[in-house]
């Protein structure tokens, strides 16, 4: 555990201030461990759900072997790594969470970035989740590897801050 954490210092030591300014936030900008794990059950569920469907297909026939093998292939392994650099899983959109840049909160993950926090989410399990508990902004061992970090989407710095008009102004 102690390497974990000096892998947090050396992190937050090569950011620069700006970094730093931005890093600040409130925990209250920070998802609870519960509403996380029920994201990421939730997408399993749609995984499992996806893989029923394909297992179900009826026929044997060439065009729906392949569909049958794209269904099963983009549901375990685009599914998660894709929705999450380039939108949002059907988990996250549900409980209100983004995955974004630690260095620049503002920015969705790289695929590369997702792909590699997706296998070692998958590496690790609920292991990943235990450093959570340790970390101040609740940041998981699959965030730590890829330097993400899961904001409340209300919260989701990328967008506006500007608040409505008062009433009566346009």
């Amino acid at each position: 555990m102690r390497d974990a954490h000096r892998l947090i210092d050396y992190n937050f030591a090569t950011m620069t201030t700006s970094d730093r300014e931005i890093l600040d936030l409130p925990i209250d900008r920070i998802p609870t461990l519960d509403r996380r794990y029920i994201s990421s059950a939730l997408d399993g569920m749609v995984i499992i759900i996806v893989l029923m469907v394909a297992a179900s297909l009826p026929g044997d026939f060439e065009a729906i072997r392949f569909f049958r093998g794209a269904l099963i292939f983009g549901s375990i392994f685009v599914y998660e790594p894709f929705s999450t650099a380039y939108a949002v899983t059907l988990g996250q959109f549900i409980t209100g969470i983004r995955v974004r840049r630690l260095s620049n909160p503002q920015q969705k993950i790289s695929l590369g970035a997702a792909y590699g926090r997706w296998l070692v989410k998958i590496a690790l399990g609920l292991l990943s989740f235990f450093y959570a508990f340790f970390s101040k902004y609740r940041m998981t061992i699959h965030d730590l590897c890829v330097g993400s970090i899961v904001l409340k989407a209300s919260c989701d710095l990328g967008t506006s801050t500007n608040p409505p008009p008062p009433d009566g102004v346009s």
